[in-house]
């Protein structure tokens, strides 16, 4: 090939180098974003709630004081909730048992009364 053709070539060369520049610029954006997705997993993940277990056959209500503020939740029989993911207050109204929960505690609601394991 000579002249004019060559000169073609070498421009759908350079174009192809080009295009596949670009694409891997587009990949590379997309890997970053990917892991930057990844990052807030895992930093979602590194914050952990407190669990409350209800293994009895009847279903309670849990009154949650969290940061001042007051809510109520049901939890069924056999049913595990997550609750608090900094220290809070458990009332179980049924039994007027209240136990302060850090945010690794499991606390499990075994014959109407809640306990506290790590």
């Amino acid at each position: 090939m000579r002249g004019k053709d060559s000169a073609v070539v070498w421009e759908a060369r350079i174009m192809l180098g080009k295009v596949n520049h670009v694409r891997e610029g587009e990949s590379m954006k997309g890997l970053c974003f990917v892991l930057l997705i990844l990052g807030l997993f895992a930093s979602a993940a590194t914050l952990s709630a407190s669990t409350l277990r209800n293994t009895d056959g009847q279903s309670y209500v849990v009154e949650v004081i969290d940061a001042g503020q007051m809510y109520r939740a049901t939890i069924l029989d056999g049913s595990t909730a997550a609750l608090c993911t900094y220290t809070c207050q458990l009332i179980l109204p049924q039994t007027g048992q209240s136990l302060t929960v850090q945010p690794d505690d499991d606390v499990v609601i075994d014959n109407g009364v809640m306990t506290v394991g790590h």
